[in-house]
């Protein structure tokens, strides 16, 4: 008891003279005892978002690549193939050059494509870039590049979804949205590349990356019609412009935006201030890229491009053709003929089928379901404009193009389609997403949800089935392609470049595309890494 009388009046002493450091000993459990910091432990639940958004992508890429597989691996042919060494040829190798070269396309051919021109030149230069500053194959960049496209593409019908779901119905989750568009455009595409212009194994870039910017048009339309604002609708008309100059295919998307645009005037009738708003900003969103279409078509009388060229003759036949063959299982009849013979089953493709399906339903089963949309803008007629807008984009898409003379000369029969394909795929493929949604969500009726759920994964099934026997007829055909493609490295000796070179050019192609190939495979080469491609390859090249 003495020595802890003792140590407490030493304690009250060295705290009345101010001493911080008093020689008294601190004891563990003292009131006034500073303890040591202690070292910081790893939050990994910070960590936890991150980590789960990563591995959401990487098990969306790998799904998107199982279902894309036959259309991913395919040889690169056509415009594609062409494009990026005629590029070179006929402007330069750098990026100046690309961009000096979509302007002058988009000038002296189609004057209201200057952002489809810029945009597909600067795919062309970014193609060989990329293989020659990574030392990759000219056709995996390609494909890469065109998987890009396929996945903007889901993500502009899917947002599109999104926010009409938010705006006037049930929410939905965009991840969600996203995952069922993407399960359900993957899997439906056709390859056609065989018998008809193909914007799947060929010009994704004016197919479905156009497809891509009409449905954000037609997004755009929707934002605009919930809170409608001078600032808004001036964005959207920008929007509008953009999107029309980058394919006349796209006019579509404004018509549809029309609709869209005119149930929400209608909605606004009682209120003077937004049915005037709507109604100059939607003339304005919706004539000025009609002006410019008129206006660049009225300055290019000299274009005898046939695919610009309409002939009304047998025009409603050739739409009807032209929808069916786009619509699910529409060129089946067509693959049998080229393949003559129904194909048997891919075991590995049907795999990938099951294992992405059964994720994609896991994932909407598991994700719980937002509250209903603001009563303030909710509405079923919104909702329903926003449906009519798509049908109007897809069948203006068809009708203008086989109404043209180029695909009314190419298009032999239902299967047989052209860049409207894409509009048409990516529309059907966002109705059976929605519609699937619903089937997941409804607690009744549980054998025609499994019905149509089964029937749904058969489709998928036979569909890749098709893909993978065209995707093994088409490079058995395209072997020469494949191999060029393969020696334009750096890696590759000199003597397995000739002949690779020699190999492709003793073909039957026209003069012009045999000169573009063999002229910019050699100027590419002695830009990118120093040296001919082929000395003795010139010889192919026909002038005049």
């Amino acid at each position: 008891m003495a020595d802890r009388t003792d140590v407490t009046i030493d304690r009250a002493k060295a705290r009345d003279r101010g001493d911080a450091t008093s020689a008294v000993p601190k004891r563990r459990h003292d009131a006034g005892a500073v303890s040591a910091p202690r070292p910081r432990r790893l939050d990994i639940a910070r960590f936890r978002p991150a980590a789960r958004t990563v591995g959401l992508a990487i098990a969306y890429v790998l799904g998107a690549c199982l279902l894309l597989r036959p259309t991913l691996t395919t040889t690169v042919v056509a415009d594609d193939f062409q494009a990026p060494f005629a590029l070179v040829v006929n402007s330069g190798p750098t990026l100046g050059d690309a961009l000096s070269h979509g302007w002058n396309i988009a000038m002296t051919g189609a004057k209201f494509r200057l952002v489809g021109a810029e945009f597909g030149t600067l795919m062309n230069w970014l193609n060989l870039w990329v293989s020659a500053t990574f030392d990759l194959p000219i056709d995996v960049v390609f494909n890469a590049l065109k998987l890009g496209v396929f996945v903007g593409c889901a993500a502009a019908a899917a947002t599109f979804w999104w926010l009409v779901a938010r705006t006037h119905v049930r929410p939905v989750r965009w991840a969600t949205a996203f995952f069922l568009t993407s399960t359900a455009l993957f899997g439906s595409l056709q390859l056609h590349a065989l018998w008809s212009n193909d914007p799947v194994q060929s010009f994704p870039f004016a197919g479905f990356g156009a497809t891509a910017v009409g449905f954000l048009m037609l997004t755009t339309a929707v934002w605009v019609a919930a809170r409608p604002s001078w600032r808004r609708y001036l964005a959207a008309t920008v929007g509008t412009v953009a999107g029309v100059s980058y394919y006349e295919l796209n006019a579509g998307a404004v018509l549809g935006a029309g609709v869209v645009l005119a149930v929400a005037a209608w909605a606004a009738r009682r209120d003077r201030r937004r049915l005037v708003l709507h109604v100059v900003g939607g003339s304005a969103m919706c004539l000025v890229p009609a002006l410019l279409l008129v206006v660049a078509r009225g300055a290019s009388p000299a274009d005898t491009y046939a695919g610009r060229q309409v002939r009304a003759d047998g025009a409603f036949d050739f739409l009807v053709r032209g929808l069916l063959g786009s619509l699910p299982g529409g060129a089946w009849q067509v693959s049998e003929k080229i393949l003559q013979a129904r194909p048997g089953l891919v075991f590995s493709q049907t795999v990938a089928v099951l294992v992405v399906v059964a994720a994609v339903g896991l994932w909407c089963a598991r994700v719980p379901e937002l509250p209903p949309a603001d009563p303030a803008t909710r509405s079923r007629a919104g909702a329903l404009a926003a449906g009519g807008g798509v049908v109007v984009y897809a069948l203006f898409a068809v009708g203008l193009q086989s109404s043209t003379v180029k695909v009314q000369d190419e298009m032999l029969g239902i299967g047989y389609v052209y860049m409207f394909y894409a509009v048409v795929a990516t529309s059907v493929a966002l109705g059976v997403a929605v519609v699937t949604l619903e089937l997941i969500r409804t607690r009744r009726r549980a054998w025609p949800r499994t019905v149509a759920l089964c029937c749904a994964v058969v489709f998928l099934v036979f569909q890749g089935t098709y893909n993978m026997r065209l995707h093994d007829l088409h490079n058995s055909i395209f072997k020469p392609n494949a191999a060029l493609d393969n020696a334009w490295d750096e890696d590759v000796p000199q003597g397995e470049r000739c002949r690779a070179i020699h190999a492709w050019a003793d073909n039957p192609w026209p003069d012009y595309y045999r000169n573009d190939v063999v002229l910019g495979t050699d100027k590419a080469y002695r830009y990118y890494f120093g040296e001919a491609f082929c000395p003795s390859a010139r010889r192919w090249v026909r002038l005049g």
